[in-house]
Parts: C-alpha cells; sequence; structure tokens
C-alpha cells in the first residue's frame, strides 16, 4: 500500500489541505490492493 501511496502522492501535508481528495485517494488505493490481493489468491 506505501508503494501506492507515493505513486499516488497521497501524503500527509494533502490530509491536511485536502481532507475529501485525500479521503477519495486512499480509497482508490484500498480498492487496488484488496484487488490485487484476490488475485494472487485465486492464482494459488
Amino acid at each position: 500500500m506505501e508503494e501506492y501511496k507515493v505513486e499516488w502522492h497521497v501524503i500527509e501535508q494533502l490530509k491536511q489541505q485536502n481532507l475529501m481528495e485525500w479521503v477519495r485517494k486512499m480509497n482508490v488505493i484500498e480498492n487496488i490492493v484488496d484487488e490485487v490481493i484476490k488475485k494472487e489468491l485465486i492464482i494459488q
């Protein structure tokens, strides 16, 4: 998840300046990570 946060520039400064944008990006990242995990579990 940390890699995606860096890639998407999700930093504490964004959280302080624009909370809704930070939440939106975190939700997208969480969904991506969930999909990756599900695909990995299916492959195994």
